[in-house]
């Protein structure tokens, strides 16, 4: 029996954000492997819908199990841990954090765009935290250009065990992907007590909830908007601090476990033979 989880089919709805050596071997595997799975698991409801949209999956063979917050984020309130992580890394005082690989799909040009009007009115910083996308070097300078004319810090890739400490130092994290199969970024800002900015789009409302600001991810005004609104009211920011745990201890990580657990019992002890 084949069990298959998948956690975005970004390759049916933006294969143009993929290299083209990348692109091809998707188009050729992941056919392949949804027809031999017996049961296959999205990791969101908006996964589930692209499996039957653009492949004709069955939606009775698809079970929908969220990922869990993962391990070890949680606010950290260590002083001179904090302060350590921000002199490795060179953090601002304050400061906007954006996580995530740097390529087109998580919008970082947009959130530049926007953070240079929320830097003026608020004096805050950028943080990009997150490797480049080697395929596309071209998109990369740009934000460089870019990000040296507003002082945007780019720390490159970031220990896992470091996040926690630059959620917890974040005046809010910013997260305008224009795709997601699903988003844990989100869930790991809002478990560190972080408020949240992201995108209205794919598999992100339904893991935020009402615990984030949510904006049009292709316009820089509505990023802007989003931030300032953040920004500018700190009761509003409070209450999205309290939504993100509340929302958070909805994706427990017991709970995901044990329902994948019950998926696999009904696979390998059903009584019908596998075809």
């Amino acid at each position: 029996p084949t069990v298959l989880t998948v956690h975005d089919l970004r390759i049916a709805r933006m294969p143009e954000t993929y290299s083209r050596p990348r692109r091809l071997f998707l188009e050729s595997v992941v056919p392949a492997s949804l027809r031999r799975a017996d049961r296959i698991v999205a990791v969101s409801n908006d996964t589930k819908q692209d499996l039957v949209e653009y492949f004709g999956v069955p939606p009775e063979k698809i079970a929908v199990s969220h990922n869990p917050v993962p391990a070890g984020f949680t606010r950290v309130e260590d002083r001179p841990l904090l302060e350590s992580v921000r002199a490795k890394y060179g953090l601002p005082e304050a400061f906007i954090l954006s996580v995530g690989k740097i390529e087109p799909r998580k919008n970082v040009d947009r959130l530049i765009e926007a953070f240079a009007r929320a830097k003026e009115r608020f004096g805050v910083g950028l943080v990009v935290a997150g490797r480049r996308d080697p395929s596309f070097g071209g998109y990369h300078d740009r934000l460089m250009r870019m990000g040296a004319e507003r002082g945007v810090v780019f720390t490159g890739y970031v220990d896992d065990a470091d996040l926690p400490a630059l959620y917890t130092m974040a005046r809010l994290f910013a997260y305008p992907s224009l795709h997601e199969g699903f988003g844990i970024p989100v869930l790991e800002a809002m478990a560190c007590g972080t408020p949240v900015l992201t995108s209205d789009t794919s598999a992100i409302p339904g893991v935020a909830g009402d615990a984030a600001v949510l904006v049009d991810p292709e316009s820089a005004e509505s990023i802007a908007d989003g931030l300032e609104r953040i920004l500018g009211d700190e009761p509003f920011r409070a209450r999205l601090v309290e939504r993100g745990y509340e929302r958070a201890r909805l994706f427990d990580a017991g709970r995901a476990a044990g329902a994948i657990v019950e998926l696999y019992k009904k696979i390998l002890f059903r009584p019908e033979p596998i075809c």
